[in-house]
Formats: structure tokens, C-alpha cells, sequence
């Protein structure tokens, strides 16, 4: 795995006063005006909820959650994201969300509680990084000429066998019972007929994130569409696709979009994908970690390559559990109901790049779909 920089102890613990700070004082109507990080009161009888455990180091024994490592434990690349306040946080986008077409969507504000800490990358898996587990690209969309490249043209049950075969490099449980899986002949793209995350939260090995645990993540704190601010640009594409709507000064700080990712001279046209209305230059993927990191150390988090995330596009809207909440456990046959993936990527316009707005897509793969591993933190003694 690549190496790098995660951010100090210092920077997690702000990113953490931030998203206490932003938790309510009194009543449910003072958090939809505290910011999205925050949220109401929680309980552990919630839907899919369970009780959180009973800590002792306040010596009052009032619920607590578990802790992230000290950095010294952190391996280099990975930051540690604590588990939400007891309380719970606000994910989900405005009260009057965009309308960007029947592909994209943004659940209604909803309260999660995450229980368990997780270490995820600071950046999202590069083509190096895939091929060194993966072996030779089934694609030629794989490639990537410029260093540091994200993965890209990554299907859904082809993310789950690399994060598998990543697990078990590292001598960890993999987390996905994959049945009935081939190479299309005449698509080539990798498909299996049942895929099962059988120890859900509890999973030693590398995984997907959830669709809150993206959020959660992707927010770091902050209570605006991107970490680095609001959206600016609230133009919609009038149609679903291959329109580019224009800038975003905030967008350009955190991510590559279709505005500012149009191919540059070291990119070679093959290597991108088609420009779009508005913005007719090839767009192309950029190595990672040139923009800037959220407060947990995280790059990326919008536009790029958009990342897959387990959950289908159910989830938000039926709140199945406000407690590590999970759409299900298998997804079957041709998965039946859409997936999401979050971020943007480097051909969407601004208001898709939102922390909030999630794509519906099926399992197959596109130039612009990439993965950020995740895995469960456990201290070693469990």
C-alpha cells in the first residue's frame, strides 16, 4: 500500500470538537439550526440500534464509545475516524435538497449514531496500489500514466474480490462471501451472483465503507456541502448526464471536477474521459492528494473518482437503523436495486460533488469509479 502523512493527534481531536460542537444544547429544533454534523438525542432502542457499552474511565459508568489508537499505531497512510458522539450527528443534505435527475438524489436530514472507530486511507486507491493485489488490468481503463493515479473502471463485485484478496495479503479475515462469480466473456467485466458482508461492522478485514461512514468521514466536522466551504455553484445539469455546470472556488480547493480536470499536457487523450456541455476538453483523473485534506487528513473526498460505498440507495431514504445503520447484510442476483457511490468525480459538476447528493448506480464499470478502504478498528487483545 502507498505510504503517507496522516494527520496529527491534534487535527483528529479538532475534527472531533467539531462535530461536538455542533451537537444541540436542548431541544431537536435547535439542531436542524446547529449545522448538518449535528444531531439529536439518539438512543441505543433506535431501529438497527444497539447499546452502547458501558465505560469507566470517568469512573461515573456512563456510556461511552470506543477509542481510536494513539497515532503511533495509525499505519502510515491511514487516519483513525472515532466513532460519533453518543448523541449522534446529522447526515443528509438541505431541507430543500437539489434536484439533479432520477440518478442522483439527497436523503432528507437523518440522525446516525456510528458505534466502532474505523481506520480508512487518506487517499483513495491508486492503479499502482490495485495492480500490485489485483495482477494484470482486465481493462485498459486501468491504466494510468501519470503517478499516483486513482483506480478507475472499478466494478462493484470486482472492488469486493480486491479488498478480499487485500485482506488475506495482510493476514486478515476478508470481510465478503463472494458466490458464483465470472468474467463476463463478452463484457469482460467481473460479476458474482451473491455477495455477502456476513460479520457486518464486526469484520477484521479491509471493506467498503457504509454510505453513513462515507459521510460521516467525508464531513470531518464540517456542516457545509464540501469541508472547504459552501457550495457556491448551485446550477443544475438539465439533464442527468455530460453536462458541466461551471466553477466552484470551494470545489477547486478540495477535489478535480469537470471544471478544473480537463486534460493537461503530461495526460494522454486516451487516458481521459470525454468532455462534457460546458466544458468540452477531455476531463482526466489526477494523482491523488493535490488538494486539500479534511480535518481527519482525508483527500478526495469530492470529485476525482467517485467511491463506491456497500450500501444501496435505500438506505437514507428508509433510515434503516440510526444506530450503524445497514441497508442489508447480501446483495443478490443482478443486486436488483441500485448501489451508491459518493464524491462525484472528476466529470461531475459542483452539485454533485456534495457531501450530501449520492449517485444510484448498478454494479458495472465506468472510468470514474474508484474505492477508499476501510476496516474496523480493534485493539489487538480482541
Amino acid at each position: 500500500m502507498m505510504t503517507g502523512s496522516h494527520p496529527s493527534g491534534a487535527r483528529r481531536r479538532a475534527a472531533a470538537a467539531a462535530a461536538l460542537a455542533l451537537l444541540p444544547q436542548s431541544s431537536c429544533s435547535d439542531t436542524r439550526h446547529a449545522g448538518r454534523s449535528g444531531g439529536p438525542a439518539v438512543g441505543p432502542d433506535a431501529a438497527g440500534g444497539q447499546e452502547p457499552t458501558e465505560g469507566e474511565a470517568d469512573g461515573s459508568g456512563s456510556p461511552t464509545q470506543p477509542a481510536c489508537p494513539d497515532n503511533d499505531e495509525v499505519p502510515p497512510g491511514w487516519v483513525c475516524v472515532p466513532p460519533t458522539p453518543l448523541e449522534g450527528v446529522l447526515l443528509g443534505g438541505p431541507d430543500d435538497p437539489p434536484k439533479t435527475g432520477s440518478a442522483h438524489f439527497s436523503p432528507p436530514t437523518h440522525e446516525v449514531v456510528l458505534t466502532r472507530p474505523f481506520l480508512i486511507r487518506t487517499t483513495e486507491t491508486t492503479v499502482d496500489e490495485w495492480l500490485e493485489v489485483m495482477g494484470p488490468a482486465l481493462y485498459d481503463e486501468h491504466r494510468c500514466a501519470v503517478d499516483d493515479c486513482p483506480m478507475g473502471h472499478a466494478d462493484f463485485d470486482e472492488v469486493l474480490d480486491y479488498l478480499n484478496r487485500l485482506s488475506e495479503r495482510d493476514g486478515l479475515e476478508p470481510c465478503y462471501v463472494l458466490e458464483g462469480c465470472a468474467v463476463d466473456p463478452e463484457w469482460e467485466y467481473f460479476s458474482c451472483r451473491t455477495r455477502t458482508w456476513e460479520q457486518g461492522y464486526d469484520c477484521p478485514g479491509y471493506r467498503l465503507p457504509t454510505d453513513a461512514e462515507w459521510e460521516y468521514a467525508a464531513r470531518a466536522g464540517s456542516s457545509t456541502a464540501f469541508h472547504t466551504g459552501p457550495l457556491l455553484n448551485a446550477a443544475l445539469p438539465h439533464r442527468a448526464v455530460d453536462v458541466c455546470t461551471g466553477p466552484d472556488a470551494n470545489l477547486a480547493r478540495a477535489g478535480w471536477y469537470c471544471d478544473n480536470s480537463v486534460r493537461e499536457e503530461q495526460f494522454p487523450e486516451e487516458d481521459c474521459g470525454p468532455g462534457r456541455i460546458g466544458s468540452p476538453l477531455p476531463m482526466c483523473r489526477h494523482p491523488v492528494a493535490q488538494k486539500e485534506p479534511n480535518d481527519w487528513g482525508l483527500y478526495d473526498v469530492h470529485g476525482n473518482v467517485a467511491e463506491w460505498t456497500w450500501d444501496d440507495s435505500l438506505v437514507a431514504d428508509s433510515e434503516r437503523g440510526r444506530v450503524d445503520p445497514l441497508s442489508t447484510s447480501t446483495h443478490q442476483g443482478d443486486i436488483g436495486r441500485a448501489l451508491t457511490i459518493r464524491g462525484g468525480s472528476h466529470g461531475s459538476p459542483p452539485v454533485e460533488a456534495t457531501a450530501y447528493v449520492r449517485r444510484r448506480v448498478g454494479w458495472g464499470a465506468t472510468t470514474n469509479r474508484g474505492v477508499r478502504v476501510i476496516r474496523t478498528w480493534k485493539p489487538a487483545e480482541e
